[in-house]
């Protein structure tokens, strides 16, 4: 069965004739595979005048529609009705899928088959106030989608092609600025200045007349480039650094982080802070995202690292921002020497665009507080090892280490069939890495160039100490464990140092206290350090662990340490168990 909504409503390619079923079915469509309450389907049929027989009527149209659907595809729920349908079957299903794919690829001709699905403005012949104020949002998808069409046609020098199709859309969506300037450059480029200045003209005019305003910055800014002569629109900032073709898992995480970003709709800054222990896969994570989501923020795509957790000292926020600035395209003779005016200047120029911010590696909220965006139309992604509580507003996401069924899969991409060929010794390598996925990688890497070795070969590598051979070239996980134990403070690191001596995965505040020899209250503040960290986990209320990889890691230290006499443990002083 394939259901038709980017145009007029549509079954199979036949239309429904009955009015108020065309208005049930357009909802539960709006809504597929999700509950429609019967009051807004009340709504949706009468607004603010239902009949004493509303709900009745109701019924008999939802009758008639089960009569023409396949059996089961309307469920009946206590609240409401739902229309369950593959989203092969839903035009605007496909849309948003073949569009999200363009846009990660930058590939203007998947776009262009995503925005040929369009037959019309959606369901343009049901005037239902309740069915248009949807339709609107998805109309307005389908002009960015044209505009990033363009923006990506443009990009790649199809200017002389694009004209005629330009023109047309800018008589159809006369009042988008953007489209007017994707045609401007277009005839520029083309050798048509005086027309595409001419344009520029037009485009007062329309505005002044309809909305009585003048055109946005950026279209004034590339009329004067125009003006000067300029032969080139500028380019979109495109600063993100590559990200792994391999990503895997992560579907509820990342279907919980766009859907934040689509919660928070076009009228607001949508800010998402990801936090997790080192090697967790944060920044592939953000990086993934901003793939998905990168289509909608076409003017520019930013990115900073804050050096958190690295070899250098925390970027400060006044020198984030001059590289930020600096890839936006302003001259550094521009840029205030003070953070005051760069704070200032920042916000002035966010408010001009569609922009995303990848701010990686944060050591705290205050280091990222002023480089959030402040407008609408902004995405700022952030992440780091620490949690950032300070963060008002912002959607918090704290990621775990992998499931299972996920290590395998990114085990069998990296190393491909000796995996799945050898399921319980990849389980047992999955295991010893403690389904982290930096460790994963590290060890993914090993088999992946040992063309000969087995599974079983890398896990007898491994033995019982495998954080030394968790290693390719310069990177470890040792060493990315390193740097947040070295962001502790004394106390921190020293009871940190002592839990790798606890004999069970599980203890209590007592039993840390007890070992750390402390009062409880002082333990189980330096347990909220060591948690805000990511150095210990709580899976329950006050109840402790710590990941496998990071035990093994506080043993080496405690043994670094322990000819001191600072942290000598005794075999006979551990307890049989830590859960008092």
């Amino acid at each position: 069965m394939r259901y038709a909504i980017l145009g007029p409503l549509a079954v199979a390619g036949e239309p429904i004739t009955a009015g108020r079923d065309r208005v049930v079915l357009a909802m539960l469509l709006l809504h597929a595979d999700r509950v429609v309450g019967v009051g807004d389907l009340v709504d949706a049929l009468w607004a603010d005048d239902p009949p004493p027989t509303a709900r009745g009527q109701l019924q008999t149209c939802v009758s008639r529609l089960r009569r023409r659907l396949p059996a089961g595809a309307i469920t009946s729920d206590p609240a409401g009705y739902r229309l369950r349908c593959d989203p092969a079957e839903l035009d605007w299903a496909v849309f948003t899928a073949l569009s999200a794919e363009a846009r990660a690829q930058s590939d203007p001709a998947r776009l262009r088959q995503a925005l040929d699905l369009w037959r019309g403005p959606a369901l343009v012949e049901i005037d239902s106030p309740a069915v248009r104020r949807q339709a609107a949002v998805l109309d307005e998808t389908r002009a960015v989608a044209i505009e990033d069409w363009a923006d990506l046609e443009l990009l790649a020098g199809r200017d002389r092609d694009l004209l005629g199709e330009l023109a047309g859309l800018v008589e159809r969506y006369p009042l988008r600025e953007r489209l007017r300037g994707q045609l401007m450059t277009a005839l520029f480029r083309a050798g048509r200045r005086a027309d595409a200045l001419a344009e520029f003209r037009r485009a007062q005019q329309v505005l002044t007349g309809e909305l009585g305003i003048e055109p946005g910055r950026e279209l004034r800014e590339l009329h004067q480039r125009m003006l000067g002569g300029e032969h080139s629109a500028p380019v979109p900032a495109r600063c993100l650094p590559r990200t792994v073709g391999d990503f895997t898992g992560r579907e509820a995480v990342v279907a919980r982080l766009v859907g934040a970003i689509d919660a928070a709709g076009p009228y607001g800054p949508v800010v998402l802070a990801v936090d997790g222990m080192a090697g967790s896969g944060k920044t592939t994570l953000a990086l993934q995202v901003a793939s998905l989501v990168g289509g909608r923020y076409p003017d520019a795509h930013l990115f900073v690292d804050l050096h958190g957790h690295s070899e250098h000292e925390p970027l400060e926020p006044s020198a984030a921002l001059l590289i930020l600035l600096r890839q936006l395209g302003i001259p550094a003779d521009r840029v205030p020497a003070e953070t005051a005016g760069r704070i200032d200047l920042w916000r002035n120029e966010l408010a001009q665009r569609r922009a995303l911010v990848l701010l990686d590696n944060a050591a705290s909220s205050r280091q990222v507080a002023d480089l959030l965006p402040t407008s609408a139309g902004a995405l700022a992604l952030v992440t780091g090892r620490r949690r950032l509580v300070g963060l008002d507003g912002a959607h918090p996401e704290s990621l775990p280490v992998f499931t299972e069924t996920e290590a395998m899969a990114l085990l069998a991409r990296i190393a491909g069939d000796r995996v799945t060929t050898q399921p319980a010794e990849a389980a047992e390598l999955v295991r010893r890495c403690g389904a982290l996925p930096l460790a994963l990688r590290l060890a993914g890497a090993r088999l992946a160039h040992r063309p000969r070795w087995q599974v079983a070969d890398l896990v007898r590598r491994l033995g019982e100490s495998a954080l030394p051979e968790l290693a390719a070239e310069n990177r470890t996980v040792a060493d990315a464990f390193a740097l947040s134990y070295r962001q502790l403070g004394e106390a921190a690191q020293r009871l940190f140092r002592q839990l790798g001596a606890v004999p069970d995965r599980l203890f209590d505040g007592p039993a840390a206290a007890a070992l750390g020899e402390l009062p409880l209250d002082r333990a189980e503040d330096l347990l909220d350090d060591l948690i805000d960290a990511h150095l210990v986990e709580e899976p329950e209320p006050g109840v402790f662990r710590l990941h496998d990889l990071l035990r093994e890691y506080a043993g080496m230290l405690a043994a670094e340490l322990r000819p001191g006499g600072a942290d000598h443990l005794q075999t006979g002083d551990r307890r049989e168990t830590m859960v008092t």
